[in-house]
């Protein structure tokens, strides 16, 4: 399910992706809402305004999503897993609510079509509009759908995706690939699920060094099979 609502928020990432690292807030340090009470005020469209709402949302997005953001091509958070606890979930559920509602708010005041080269889109209204549609539902999966408890195998799917995000792509020398794995498989014990799971994260990250008899970093290429 989740597949179907991240394909528009997977390209407003692509097309919105800054070509420098950013200082990242925490994910919830933006508030749209403030954003589009400020946007109400303005008569006339305002894409500065209008860029930051959905910059802001984006940066939310992959500091909550990790390896989405690394499957996505964007690589500042190779090292990240996401929180599965259910603090976290909901945390992250009610922040990506409060900024789809900021989202839908600002879109009633963005044109429909704009030439403004600072907007980099012509359809404000409707990138808005995707994107919040992108939270809500995301928001709306882990609070009424709780995919943790449903799908047992949730977690080892998460580390299975963050493992082929850093090593299905030549995006990087070989080399910094692997480093990038040996920092992300390290976080494996620590990554935070919730309470009640017995899957022991620890035993399984001892498992995936086994591959080889070296440290991750050191290990050949061929045993991962990069290409």
């Amino acid at each position: 399910m989740r597949r179907l609502f991240l394909l528009p928020l997977a390209l407003l990432v692509v097309a919105c992706a800054p070509e420098r690292a950013p200082k990242l807030p925490p994910p919830t340090t933006a508030q749209p809402v403030e954003v589009a009470r400020v946007q109400q005020k303005v008569s006339t469209f305002d894409p500065a305004l209008f860029r930051t709402a959905i910059t802001e949302c984006l940066e939310a997005y992959l500091v909550a999503r990790p390896t989405f953001a690394t499957q996505k091509g964007d690589h500042r958070f190779d090292d990240a897993w996401p929180d599965l606890s259910e603090d976290g979930a909901a945390r992250i559920a009610r922040d990506f609510h409060t900024r789809a509602a900021g989202l839908r708010t600002i879109a009633k005041n963005l044109p429909p079509t704009t030439t403004i080269a600072e907007a980099e889109t012509d359809r404000p209204a409707l990138d808005a509009l995707l994107l919040s549609d992108a939270l809500e539902a995301d928001a709306y999966e882990e609070l009424t759908v709780k995919p943790a408890e449903r799908n047992p195998s949730l977690v080892m799917t998460i580390i299975g995706q963050g493992i082929s995000g850093l090593m299905a792509h030549p995006y990087a020398p070989k080399h910094d690939r692997l480093k990038a794995l040996d920092a992300r498989l390290e976080k494996v014990p620590s990554l935070k699920t919730k309470e009640k799971d017995k899957f022991d994260l620890a035993s399984f990250h001892d498992r995936l060094l086994a591959v080889g008899t070296v440290p991750v970093g050191y290990l050949p290429e061929a045993a991962f099979g990069l290409p």
